[in-house]
């Protein structure tokens, strides 16, 4: 069977390819896959590309797993996706991120988490759609969206799952750049090569002077929401409740 995500290199950037034939959620394979890839990118040089397929980028955490009814398989799935996102946000190379297409809920987090990204123009649909979906999210979610949406918009994005097009997520701190979907490989491995030229160990630093408190906030916050989601399991609140405390 074909992994969901495969890594390449080509010269000093290594390309991370997320194309699982759908809509790339992340289940646990994907983020064990992921894991992996990132272990064979070079940390002292050169720059990060992480694309998904054409149409989209990911709708997210595994509906499976999070309309499975499993508080411990949820709790363990969503643990999973937020290291991964701290990996991510303090990666110690560049990070670009290139969407081509729809990326919402935890496919969203992960633009966030990135350092630089580029955009395909079309009909598609970029945000943070949990609350609209039913979903509470967790605190540390919270962190990382309030790290990187601009205030004035983050009741909008954060809370009132507001979706956006490709042009009109760069406001809300989704997409630095969106270029025609035709040229959006030159462009993002344009913008991965001209970060990847950061000397290391400056950049290293610099990004953990930013990214360091960001990750210890997040790990915190979810060490709390963990615990929440165990007090709601053993007070016989209901199944849907105790789900969607950590969802």
């Amino acid at each position: 069977m074909k992994n969901a995500i495969e890594l390449i290199q080509d010269n000093d950037i290594s390309i991370l390819t997320m194309d699982d034939g759908k809509v790339n959620p992340f289940s646990f394979e994907t983020i064990a896959q992921f894991e992996s890839c990132l272990d064979r990118v070079p940390q002292d040089k050169g720059a990060l590309l992480i694309a998904g397929r054409p149409g989209i980028f990911s709708a997210g955490f595994d509906l499976r797993v999070v309309r499975g009814g499993s508080n411990a398989l949820l709790l363990d799935l969503v643990e999973r996706g937020v290291n991964l996102l701290i990996r991510v946000a303090r990666f110690p190379r560049p990070v670009v991120l290139e969407c081509h297409g729809h990326s919402v809920a935890l496919g969203a987090f992960m633009m966030l988490a990135a350092d630089y990204r580029l955009g395909a123009a079309g009909d598609f649909q970029i945000g943070l759609n949990e609350v609209r979906n039913g979903l509470p999210l967790p605190n540390c979610f919270r962190v990382l969206a309030r790290h990187r949406i601009p205030n004035a918009w983050f009741d909008r994005a954060y809370m009132q799952a507001e979706m956006y097009a490709p042009e009109a997520a760069i406001a809300p701190g989704f997409l630095d750049e969106v270029v025609p979907a035709a040229d959006l490989r030159t462009a993002s491995l344009a913008q991965a090569r001209r970060l990847a030229t950061l000397p290391h160990p400056a950049y290293q630093v610099a990004k953990e002077r930013d990214r360091n408190r960001l990750a210890l906030a997040m790990l915190e916050d979810f060490r709390a929401d963990a615990m929440n989601a165990f007090a709601a399991t053993l007070s016989d609140s209901g199944n849907a409740t105790r789900s969607a405390n950590i969802a």
